[in-house]
């Protein structure tokens, strides 16, 4: 028996999925198709899909949303590479080659007169 939208909202069970950052709900992001989540990586070649912190589930982690680890560093302050290893669990080295990847990445969109 197939329930409707309104049913499962009224239960609780079914919630829209948030447009913007401003939308998110408070607490562990239950949406992990979000581009931003931390827990899944989809490869944008083969479309294989890597779970980052097998063995442990959504609620435990400590960070679920790229964009609030962001929002809570702060322009200001500086993020070491041990921490950003830690938000994706990779290791140090990982993280440098990964920070490394965003700089050119963002290099390239800013010479071409886009958004990173």
């Amino acid at each position: 028996m197939r329930r409707s939208v309104a049913a499962l909202a009224r239960a609780g069970v079914y919630r829209r999925r948030p447009k913007t950052f401003g939308d998110c709900a408070p607490g562990p992001c239950p949406w992990v198709s979000c581009r931003h989540h931390l827990k899944l990586d989809v490869d944008p070649v083969t479309h294989s899909v890597k779970d980052n912190f097998p063995g442990v589930e959504v609620e435990e982690m400590a960070a679920t949303c790229s964009l609030r680890v962001a929002a809570e560093v702060g322009d200001e302050d500086v993020m070491s590479l041990e921490q950003v290893g830690a938000y994706a669990n990779v290791t140090m080295e990982r993280a440098r080659q990964l920070v490394a990847e965003a700089l050119i990445s963002s290099r390239r969109a800013m010479k071409r007169g886009k958004k990173p």
